[in-house]
């Protein structure tokens, strides 16, 4: 993404707080779940009503409860930040020299100075916060490709310098964007975590009122010192969610395969049905990270090798109250296989399956490849266009995306060509130490999601662009 680089240096307008008394429930607030991401953000930049509720009082220059607070700091909204979370029961965020307690901190909001101290944050936390770079980048293009957030006519969307009259303006009057999000061009800029490359420097976005509409675009960021206060600056928080995924094992998402008698999983096993059956991820495409954009549980899970996949399929045929496929020298318990998944290489012992029992197995590679067609006579699954079925090479930026986002086959399955290789029972290569994987991958061109490639690994390897897919017999 262009960007035009503008540092810039404000005066500070002093004003005299204002006191109103609020109706703020600062444990409801207007949040949006943004999809296949876990951030949860508020739908509107703070108001003058939410920031006076949680710091006791109100320094902006253009006054008004529904009006987005202005003429604070970035220090001043770090500051709020951690408050409204110990107001709202969640845990902070942000910490100074090692304290999440503001009172600790020895700063005076509004006093036009710095925090003291080595200033961290963990998004772990389920605490507000600022919007890291990226993920302003996400939610301000939501699920369009518009000039600006929402629209490709600023005045659909954004208070600015040619109809704003010079003031700010209550929040949400404008149009939102596909999120959901409201003003995030114009009324005022806000700040971003990220500082710059010089100390004490941090990045606002979005535009104000007070800007002409060619610097109001989705591209547009400003660096200014994080001790500058403006009446067109103020901010928009967001949280991380702690929610827990709840998987219903009998209800996985499982497709019934005309003219075969099994059920196919309609998506590639991803990461949130894989930790709560195994009770660990061993993904390398996670968001174990600085921070967390991507809802890892809707990515496929990778970095598994095909015995790490059939120990999975005989524990969720347990969890789900049916009969395991797979056995180890005649165990199907896989305690007693002598394994441990995604450090052991290989199981020893003979591996043997029943395909007359009804839990969960790898298909065939015949099952897989009748699957794939989904009755259909394309070159890929689905179609003969690759972009519009599968993440590959060409499109996929190097990493798996979150599954079903393109279009499915004439089954009703997604991803089977792209996004990751599909381990399945049957063997390949020159030797029985070597496995069948289908589908191609976000790493390959697209001969290799052809319907009909037929690819193969050692059994006991493992790479980020390996995963698979589940069948069980149907009733």
């Amino acid at each position: 993404m262009k960007k035009q680089n503008k540092l810039i240096i404000l005066p500070v307008i002093l004003t005299i707080s204002m006191f109103f008394t609020s109706a703020v429930n600062v444990r409801q607030l207007p949040v949006v779940q943004i999809p296949n991401t876990r951030l949860k953000v508020l739908k509107t930049e703070v108001t003058q009503e939410l920031y006076q509720a949680v710091m006791g009082s109100n320094p902006s220059n253009n006054k008004g409860n529904s009006n987005p607070i202005e003429n604070v700091s970035w220090y001043d909204a770090i500051y709020f930040c951690n408050k409204l979370s110990v107001m709202a029961g969640l845990t902070p965020v942000y910490s100074v020299s090692d304290q999440t307690d503001v009172t600790k901190w020895g700063y005076t909001p509004h006093g036009g100075k710095a925090i003291n101290g080595t200033i961290n944050q963990n998004i772990a936390n389920t605490g507000y916060r600022l919007l890291t770079n990226e993920e302003w980048e996400y939610i301000i293009n939501g699920q369009d490709d518009f000039t600006y957030a929402g629209s490709n006519n600023i005045e659909e969307v954004a208070w600015y310098y040619s109809n704003s009259e010079g003031k700010t303006h209550p929040v949400s009057k404008k149009k939102a964007n596909s999120f959901g999000l409201y003003d995030l061009n114009g009324n005022v800029g806000e700040w971003i975590w990220e500082n710059h490359n010089r100390p004490g420097f941090h990045y606002y976005y979005g535009g104000s009122y007070n800007d002409p509409e060619d610097t109001c675009n989705k591209e547009e960021w400003y660096v200014i010192p994080g001790t500058e206060k403006s009446n067109y600056i103020g901010f928009r928080i967001v949280r991380t969610s702690s929610s827990t995924p709840t998987i219903n094992y009998n209800n996985i998402g499982m497709v019934r395969i005309p003219g075969k008698r099994i059920k196919m999983l309609k998506t590639e096993v991803t990461q949130e049905l894989y930790q709560t059956v195994m009770g660990s991820n061993p993904s390398f495409c996670t968001n174990d990270t600085s921070y967390t954009l991507v809802l890892e549980e809707n990515l496929p899970v990778e970095q598994v090798n095909w015995y790490d996949a059939i120990y999975f399929c005989n524990r969720l045929s347990r969890k789900a109250g049916l009969t395991p496929i797979y056995s180890v020298n005649g165990f199907t318990d896989v305690t007693k296989w002598g394994y441990t998944p995604h450090k052991g290489n290989s199981i020893s012992g003979k591996v043997t399956q029943n395909t007359s029992a009804n839990g969960y197995r790898l298909p065939t590679n015949d099952e897989w490849e009748y699957a794939a067609k989904g009755g259909q006579n394309y070159t890929y699954a689905g179609s003969n266009n690759l972009d519009e079925v599968g993440w590959y090479y060409s499109n996929s930026e190097y990493g798996t995306h979150p599954v079903a986002q393109k279009k499915a086959n004439g089954y009703g399955l997604y991803d089977m060509s792209g996004n990751v290789w599909e381990w399945v029972w049957g063997f390949g290569g020159y030797d029985n130490s070597s496995r069948s994987v289908r589908g191609g991958s976000c790493d390959n061109y697209s001969d290799g999601c052809e319907v009909g490639y037929r690819n193969y690994r050692n059994a006991s390897y493992r790479e980020s662009y390996i995963g698979f897919r589940i069948v069980c017999l149907s009733n």
